[in-house]
């Protein structure tokens, strides 16, 4: 079992192509949403359609195993009309909300990964500094590696702390940028698997772009 952490939307967008190579290939793949507020629509999401017909493949959020998280999402969501009045508030509510780790227990998901026998965890690089300085205390305390995929919404040079934050592996998309962290025996160009003759052959599929081409 692998465990993907999501938080954005753009994160699945980036990981999806990994997880669907894995679950082809027998692997059991866990995408684990880690936004409090931000919900996934598993019907209208067509990623996440197309990723959940394997049965390799699981979606969850934190909240739905968590009654930390369940607590704190009911509880700002009846706050949620009051800060939408505003487009400042509530995007500061949704900043803070996002960077922050309150909601999340290290011993609930401790508890979780031994439970389904999870043999690595991957980040996108873009991952509030807090929650990854949190998974990366998990993977040190459990032994189990911690892969960062390069992306989201970081596509310059990294803005990672690598002497606070070690990845077993940081996948780099390129070697732009990269100049600091291109010695580092974790350090793998590992190209975009976004734009793989592959992965783009299942997005025409995914978002039926032949026929919307006729």
């Amino acid at each position: 079992m692998h465990i993907f952490f999501v938080d954005l939307k753009i994160s699945i967008d980036m990981l999806s192509p990994i997880i669907n190579n894995l679950i082809n290939n027998n692997q059991k793949v866990i995408m684990y949403n880690i936004n409090l507020i931000q919900d996934y629509n598993r019907e209208n999401n067509m990623l996440l359609r197309f990723l959940s017909k394997n049965p390799n493949f699981k979606f969850i959020s934190d909240y739905d195993i968590s009654l930390r998280s369940r607590f704190f999402k009911f509880f700002f969501s009846l706050f949620r009309l009051y800060f939408n009045k505003g487009y400042y508030s509530g995007y500061r509510l949704w900043s803070f909300l996002w960077k922050e780790t309150f909601y999340l227990s290290k011993n609930k998901f401790k508890y979780f990964i031994k439970k389904n026998n999870v043999k690595s965890l991957t980040i996108v690089e873009d991952l509030p500094a807090k929650k990854k300085l949190l998974l990366n205390r998990i993977k040190n305390e459990l032994n189990i590696p911690l892969i960062m995929a390069h992306g989201g919404i970081n596509t310059i040079p990294s803005t990672t702390k690598f002497s606070e934050i070690t990845p077993n592996y940081y996948l780099a998309a390129n070697n732009q940028g990269k100049e600091l962290i291109s010695s580092l025996k974790s350090f793998k160009l590992f190209g975009s698997p976004r734009y793989s003759k592959k992965w783009i052959n299942s997005i025409e599929q995914i978002y039926l772009l032949e026929e919307k081409k006729k």
